[in-house]
């Protein structure tokens, strides 16, 4: 918004323009039922009033026009903000550089809004690429003005652990996602500005899901070499084994007894990639013929020797 300031016959504002042009404006589309006090639909911002011009009532956007990665973000968020560059504000003074010089105030914009937000409580998502051809209707726009940039906000998650999981999931190895998430409004630090371990708070397991027991012979034959090395009673068949504490050396020590029960070669990394015995038990059984043996009934030292035999016809 503009800033009035005393001595001064233009306006002012918190982030720099180019000759003073400001040529960027700011859209806003608000999902229904998303943001108390204000109704669905696409809005132009008008910094001199301070005020919210309703272009688009209950317009809705199809979250089609992001990218597949960027979907999920939209999905979640409450409202997405858009800067817009008049080209024909500043190409008169600027006729080879207007769109860079837009690009670059709306960088200014963006890291202001991101530097304040979370006073408001609120998160931003930055979102570069989006098909915006299909909804520029929506914004009343003449043919001189461009989409500089996109954002997506809403309410920031801030203690919900089986969230935050399923989003590092989505981006990191099982391995890597934490077992348990704790989240502090600043970390206590040493007289020497280290972190003080002991001073953290204790951390309250996280579960995640009811308790599945085996339901085939290899699913069995896979929990108890588990149950043996972590030293548990039982062991959720969908359940992440790091979740479970387990470490490199409990990785190790179950890719032996594993080769041993069962008669076949194990690498490191399958175990890493298929971290919870179900999907442990679908990789092994991946062979053609290993299939038939999850379902059927029998004794676990005739799945071994039924397994062996199949894996040494095999050319």
């Amino acid at each position: 918004m503009q800033v009035e300031q005393e001595n001064s016959i233009w306006p002012r504002y918190r982030y720099p323009s180019a000759s003073s042009l400001y040529p960027v404006q700011t859209y806003l589309f608000v999902k229904p039922d998303r943001v108390e006090g204000i109704s669905g639909g696409v809005y132009y911002y008008h910094p001199a009033e301070h005020a919210l011009i309703l272009l688009a009532p209950g317009a809705i956007i199809d979250k089609q026009i992001h990218g597949e990665p960027n979907q999920r973000i939209f999905e979640s968020s409450a409202f997405s903000i858009f800067l817009v560059g008049d080209l024909s504000a500043i190409e008169p003074l600027y006729p080879e550089q207007a769109r860079d010089f837009c690009l670059l105030e709306a960088g200014c914009m963006l890291q202001l809004m991101m530097t304040t937000a979370p006073d408001h409580e609120l998160g931003l998502c930055p979102i570069g690429g989006l098909d915006f051809d299909r909804i520029r209707s929506l914004f009343v726009l003449d043919e001189r003005q461009v989409l500089l940039h996109s954002i997506c906000g809403g309410r920031p998650v801030k203690t919900k652990n089986i969230d935050l999981q399923e989003f590092l999931r989505d981006r990191l190895p099982a391995h890597a996602v934490p077992q348990n998430i704790v989240v502090l409004d600043r970390l206590p630090l040493t007289p020497n500005g280290k972190v003080d371990r002991r001073a953290l708070p204790a951390v309250q397991p996280v579960t995640s899901g009811d308790h599945l027991p085996p339901a085939t012979n290899l699913e069995q034959t896979i929990a108890e070499v588990w149950r043996e090395v972590l030293g548990l009673d039982a062991v959720s068949v969908n359940r992440n084994l790091f979740e479970l504490g387990a470490t490199s050396i409990h990785i190790v020590q179950v890719r032996a007894r594993l080769q041993k029960t069962i008669g076949r070669e194990l690498a490191i990394a399958d175990l890493f990639r298929h971290p919870t015995i179900s999907s442990l038990a679908a990789f092994i059984g991946s062979d053609a013929g290993d299939t038939q043996l999850l379902n059927e009934s029998q004794g676990r030292a005739q799945f071994r020797k039924s397994l062996r035999l199949r894996r040494s016809l095999k050319p």
